[in-house]
């Protein structure tokens, strides 16, 4: 099912699903980019444009995964990354959240509009229940980020991702229950209208 998802008031961008195939070649630059890379220490550091295809049409076929790319709409629109829901488990009403945004979008509100939208499909469209999300231990700029919406922290993953050599990094878990999603919904729209009213 095709899904086009933007703010009902004033929105600077949209998220889409499926994913456009015309997007793979800033895919691929924002997966190779150094910057957003620092703390994914276990992702490759090359990819080609078949890999970016063949990931997108794997996923695409996959019903634990909802992927959308995330697009200004200026015209022409501008690709600004990534995010979506992986692991999707319906028995439970659960998921892990994605995002990755261009890294010359990084701290311009790009990812607390992206991901109102998607939480809020998540929950209210979806219907599910938990909400969870991973980040490297050491990725302050995120930790910081999901404090200030008041996502709770619930664990440290001991040694969960490579840091493609021979050592381990750990992983903090963070989550969010329906219960909980009111509060991070406003704190998050509040984010979303400072960052309009610092663009305009």
């Amino acid at each position: 099912m095709a899904l086009t998802l933007a703010l009902p008031r004033a929105p600077r961008l949209a998220i889409v699903s499926p994913a456009p195939a015309e997007d793979d070649g800033e895919v691929r630059a924002l997966f190779t980019s150094p910057r957003n890379l620092a703390h994914l220490l276990f992702k490759p550091r090359h990819l080609t444009l078949e890999d970016v295809a063949a990931q997108r049409t794997q996923r695409a076929a996959d019903p634990a995964i909802l992927d959308f790319r995330i697009h200004s709409l200026a015209t022409p629109r501008v690709f600004l990354g990534v995010c979506g829901l992986f692991q999707i488990d319906r028995a439970n009403s659960a998921a892990q959240v994605g995002i990755m945004v261009a890294d010359t979008r990084h701290r311009t509100g790009v990812a607390s509009e992206a991901l109102l939208l998607l939480l809020t499909h998540a929950f209210e469209a979806l219907g599910l229940h938990r909400l969870t999300f991973e980040t490297a231990i050491d990725n302050e700029p995120m930790r910081r980020w999901f404090e200030a919406v008041h996502v709770t922290q619930e664990t440290v993953f001991q040694e969960a991702w490579s840091d493609g050599r021979d050592g381990r990094i750990d992983v903090v878990g963070y989550r969010i229950l329906r219960r909980e999603w009111p509060v991070v919904k406003q704190a998050l729209e509040t984010r979303v209208a400072k960052a309009r009213e610092d663009t305009t």
